[in-house]
């Protein structure tokens, strides 16, 4: 009996244990196989999500009541010991610990940090500011250039308002923080060598410091700096490159200090500069540089120039004073033109060239005055300069091109010199209130249709022989044609004895002016002069007769032999040569 009651409760407790987990799976809720197999087909991806977080039923499954056998069988947990107790508080602390506060937060967003090359930059929130730096101390370093916008703080664009650079850092990269367009403060620390394409572009700067140890600014460095209000570019920068500060609108004073050549469109489309100056020593003017600066008034174009771009100066709406210095060796291509509120210019001897359209429709011009010197008037130099009424040409003219004064209306009398051997098509072209135009006999050749629609021009004073040129340059356009032969001419001439003091030779060159070597007749003509023997440290001006005593000359006596020619005028042909001596004495 014994065995048989055993028997029956060991079965008892098999069954029990076999309901367990029925009964909890009960208490659960039943769930179809099919729509589990189906969730799992449908959406693996969530199903996986959901197995790596604590999942939502989890927590319901563990307060599940106990069955009948659980409670009647309870399992105790074992006490926690000392140690384990110290243990769980040690992992609460910790855990605790693991969660930032405020103030670690906004630590966290203050301090941005990284490096780019042998430099380190770091980015503080609050103060709005950018700075870098050399990795180590009292190193020289040079910035990388980057690729727009790849540089390592391109996240932080519309954040910056401030950059500093470190001393040590020699260069500022291409594209380094171009259109970070809330940058109002730069500073760029003395030893900076270069500053790289594009580096400032579009940012928000209204000043900028350039240290005197820059000697280049890249192409378009500072372009479309909209609110950059003044710049002065250091003695020491050699290079100002294409489009640097084009489109700069609030731009109002430029000072370039130096011998920088100016690139291409360097200042194009400044329309607010009013103060340009321009140092003594600037080599070249670039293609557009200064294009439509419409509030530039003056402006004064050093000797050192050499080069000239062309439009360098086109379409500065008030640019009333240009002056020329002595020195100057020419004249850019449409350099002035449509300048229309300059009303005088004057050319000096130095300049050779005049460029084409130079002075083209600078509608208030009414007064030019060329030196001696120059050989050449490019083509329409003057064309459109309606107000024109006086133009001194010189001696030493040899080349008048196509249009050079077409549509000057209110020209009146021209007398073109002796010397000048061409003259190009067009050349008095609608000068409607032309009435006299002498032509030299120095001529070879002549262009067409030089007076079209002149219907008042009463005379021109002209040889047969340069008549026959070219006949139809004129016929047919005008509405009396005098054919006026100039008489023939002749020339006296006188040497002097002018006087030079050593003392002051000894340090530079001494000039003399042709009244104090030559008594020339008739004083009323110019006249030309050529050296034809003497001291090689004598020297005579072709045009003007003054004589150049080179400096270190010796002390003594020195006989200078020359010939003269005048050149005539509208009554009388050039003169035949005249040779003379003169002395100059150094004591």
């Amino acid at each position: 009996m014994k065995l048989k009651r055993l028997a029956a409760m060991v079965v008892a407790v098999a069954m029990t244990v076999t309901l367990i987990p029925i009964l909890v799976l009960a208490n659960e809720g039943e769930t179809e196989p099919e729509e589990t197999t189906a969730v799992e087909t449908t959406e693996p991806e969530k199903k996986e999500t959901e197995e790596t977080k604590p999942s939502e039923t989890e927590p319901e499954a563990k307060e599940t009541e106990p069955s009948e056998a659980e409670e009647k069988e309870p399992v105790e947990e074992p006490a926690e010991t000392d140690g384990e107790k110290n243990a769980s508080e040690s992992k609460e602390d910790e855990s605790e610990e693991k969660v930032p506060d405020e103030q670690d937060d906004v630590d966290a967003k203050d301090d941005v940090s990284g490096t780019t090359g042998n430099l380190k930059w770091s980015f503080n929130e609050s103060t709005k500011t950018l700075t870098i730096s050399p990795k180590t101390k009292n190193k020289t370093v040079a910035m990388p250039n980057y690729e727009f916008p790849n540089t390592p703080w391109k996240d932080y664009n519309y954040s910056v308002e401030k950059i500093v650079i470190s001393k040590g850092v020699t260069s500022i990269g291409d594209f380094a923080f171009s259109l970070f367009g809330y940058v109002k403060s730069v500073t760029i620390p003395s030893g900076i060598k270069t500053i790289g394409f594009a580096a400032f572009a579009g940012t928000a700067i209204e000043s900028i410091s350039i240290p005197n140890t820059v000697t280049s600014i890249g192409d378009q460095t500072f372009i479309n700096c909209t609110k950059l209000k003044a710049v002065t570019i250091p003695a020491s920068v050699k290079t100002i490159g294409e489009k640097a500060f084009e489109g700069c609108s609030s731009l109002e004073t430029v000072k370039i200090l130096g011998s920088a050549s100016i690139g291409d469109w360097a200042f194009q489309s400044c329309g607010k500069i009013s103060a340009l100056s321009l140092g003594s020593k600037v080599k070249a003017i670039g293609y557009r540089a200064f294009y439509g600066c419409k509030s530039l008034t003056s402006v004064t174009i050093p000797a050192s120039v050499t080069k000239w771009g062309d439009y360098a100066f086109q379409s500065c709406d008030l640019l009333a004073t240009v002056k020329l210095a002595s020195g100057l060796k020419s004249i850019g291509v449409h350099a002035f033109s449509e300048c229309t509120a300059l009303t005088e210019i004057t050319i000096p001897g130095s300049v050779s060239t005049i460029g084409a359209y130079a002075f083209f429709n600078c509608g208030s011009l009414s007064k030019a005055v060329i030196g001696t010197g120059v050989t050449k008037i490019g083509t329409g130099a003057f064309y459109m300069c309606k107000k024109l009424t006086s133009i001194d040409l010189p001696n030493s003219l040899q080349t008048l091109e196509d249009r050079v004064f077409s549509y000057c209306e209110s020209l009146t009398n021209v007398n073109i010199p002796y010397g000048v051997t061409t003259v190009g098509d067009y050349l008095f072209n609608y000068c409607v209130n032309l009435e006299t135009v002498t032509f030299p006999t120095s001529i070879k050749t002549m262009g067409g249709n030089l007076f079209t629609s002149n219907m008042i021009l009463k005379q021109i004073n002209i040889t047969q022989d340069v008549y026959n040129i070219n006949p139809d340059a004129w016929d047919g356009y005008v509405m009396t044609l005098k054919i006026n032969e100039l008489l023939d001419n002749s020339v006296t001439a006188k040497g002097k004895t002018a006087k030079v003091k050593y003392k002051k030779l000894r340090k530079k060159n001494q000039t003399v002016a042709a009244s104090k070597v030559l008594n020339v007749a008739p004083k009323d003509q110019k006249a030309l002069y050529v050296k034809v023997s003497g001291k090689k440290k004598i020297t005579i001006n072709k045009y003007t007769g003054a004589v150049t005593v080179k400096k270190k000359l010796k002390k003594g006596s020195y006989k200078i032999k020359v010939k003269v020619m005048v050149t005539g005028n509208e009554t009388y042909k050039a003169s035949g040569w005249k040779t003379v001596t003169f002395k100059i004495k150094v004591k």
